[in-house]
C-alpha cells in the first residue's frame, strides 16, 4: 500500500493512494443439503473449490478550504477504483463531503457516497455459490455536528442514511443472486471530556433501525446488525499520578434470532425436522455488562513504559448469552452461556521500549 499527499497551497490539498491484495481461499468438505441434518452419513455436499482474490485499487481525492469563495465552507470530493482480477469484478466509487465552521467551536459536516465490496468469498463457489457474483452496494448519507466545549472536551452528534443493494439472495437455479436489498438508518451520539469529581472519560449512545433481504431470508426483516440501542460508558479516575481507577459499563439490546418453534419427525432418516418462526423474529436478551479496573503506569531508566493492571469483568454477574441450543426433538430450549461474558478476574502487564 502507498500514499501521497500534496498540498497545492493554504486552501487545496491532494491526495492519493494505490494498495495490491494477494488472496487466496480454498474450501474443502462436506455441507449438509439440510441444516438440521448434520448425522455423519446424512446427504452432503462435497465442496473442493479455490478462489483467487487477486485485487487492485486506488483512490484519489481533493480538499478545498473557502470552498466556492465561501469562508468556512471547506468540501472534499474523491473517486475509489476497484479490480478484482479472477473475478472480472471492477467498480469505480464516487464519494463527497462538505463542513461549515459556524464558529470557533463547532462545525457541521455532511457526507454522501458509493461503498462497494465483494460478499463472502465462499459464496463464489461454484459447488454451492455463484462465481458471477456481482459486489454489494451500499449508498451512504451522513450528517453530523461537533462542538468543541474545549481542547479536551467535545459533543458530536450524527445522522446516518444507508440503502444496500446488490446482496446475495439464495436462488434454487443459481444457488445465489444480487436480487436481496436494505436499509439502515440511525443516530449517534458521543461525548469525550472532564465530568464531575475529576473523572474523565465518555458516554455514547447509537440508534439503528435496519432491515435486509439476503442470504436465506424470505421477507426484508431485521439482520444481525440490528442492535437497536446501544450504550457505553467509560470512566477514569487518577487516585495517584501512578494509580488509575476506570470503569466500563455497557448496555445493548438483544441480537435478533429465528427460534424453532416446534418439528415433526422425519422416520425416513429417522431424526426431526425443525419448525421455524419467520426469519429474526426474537431477540436475544439485552446485554449488560459493568468492568472495574485499576492501572499503575510508570517509567523506568526514564525511558521505558511499564503498564500493570488487575480487572474485574462483569462485576455484577449479569447473565449474558450467547446463543441457544435444542434437544433432539426441539421441544426444550437450552441457553448457551457467553465464557467472557461471565464475572472474572484478569491481570496483566506490558512494557514499552
Amino acid at each position: 500500500r502507498s500514499d501521497l499527499e500534496y498540498i497545492l497551497n493554504s486552501s487545496f490539498k491532494l491526495l492519493a493512494g494505490a494498495e495490491i491484495e494477494n488472496r487466496v481461499v480454498r474450501f474443502e468438505g462436506k455441507i449438509p443439503v439440510e441444516d438440521y441434518d448434520i448425522r455423519p452419513d446424512g446427504y452432503a455436499k462435497v465442496i473442493d473449490a479455490k478462489f483467487n482474490g487477486r485485487r487492485f485499487g486506488a483512490f484519489t481525492e481533493f480538499q478545498q478550504a473557502d470552498f466556492l469563495g465561501i469562508e468556512n465552507l471547506s468540501a472534499t470530493a474523491g473517486v475509489r477504483y476497484d479490480n478484482f482480477v479472477d473475478l472480472n469484478v471492477n467498480w469505480i466509487d464516487p464519494r463527497f463531503g462538505l463542513g461549515y465552521k459556524l464558529n470557533d467551536k463547532s462545525i457541521f459536516r455532511f457526507g454522501a457516497g458509493v461503498f462497494k465490496q465483494i460478499p463472502d468469498p465462499r459464496l463464489y463457489s461454484p459447488v454451492d455459490g455463484n462465481p458471477d457474483l456481482k459486489p454489494m452496494q451500499a449508498r451512504h448519507l451522513i450528517a453530523s455536528y461537533e462542538y468543541l466545549v474545549s481542547d479536551l472536551n467535545s459533543f458530536r452528534i450524527e445522522v446516518y442514511n444507508k440503502e444496500y443493494k446488490n446482496l446475495p439472495l439464495e436462488n434454487e437455479l443459481l444457488n445465489y443472486d444480487n436480487s436481496g436489498s436494505g436499509f439502515a438508518n440511525g443516530i449517534d451520539i458521543i461525548y469525550k471530556g472532564d465530568f464531575p469529581f475529576g473523572i474523565n472519560g465518555w458516554i455514547s449512545y447509537g440508534y439503528i433501525n435496519t432491515k435486509r433481504m439476503w442470504m436465506d431470508y424470505d421477507s426484508k426483516t431485521s439482520s444481525g446488525f440490528d442492535i437497536t440501542h446501544n450504550i457505553s460508558l467509560v470512566a477514569r479516575y487518577g487516585l495517584t499520578d501512578n494509580i488509575q481507577i476506570g470503569l466500563t459499563a455497557k448496555y445493548a439490546t438483544g441480537r435478533p434470532f429465528t427460534p424453532a418453534i416446534g418439528s415433526y419427525s422425519r422416520n425416513d432418516i429417522n431424526i426431526y425436522e425443525p419448525v421455524y418462526a419467520p426469519t429474526n423474529s426474537s431477540r436475544f436478551p439485552d446485554y449488560k455488562r459493568i468492568d472495574l479496573r485499576l492501572t499503575y503506569l510508570n517509567t523506568f531508566f526514564e525511558k521505558y513504559s511499564f503498564i500493570a493492571y488487575v480487572e474485574g469483568i462483569n462485576i455484577f454477574d449479569f447473565k449474558n448469552i450467547f446463543g441457544y441450543s435444542y434437544s433432539p426433538d426441539y421441544s426444550q430450549r437450552n441457553e448457551i452461556q457467553s465464557y467472557f461474558g461471565q464475572r472474572m478476574i484478569v491481570f496483566g502487564f506490558s512494557v514499552g521500549i
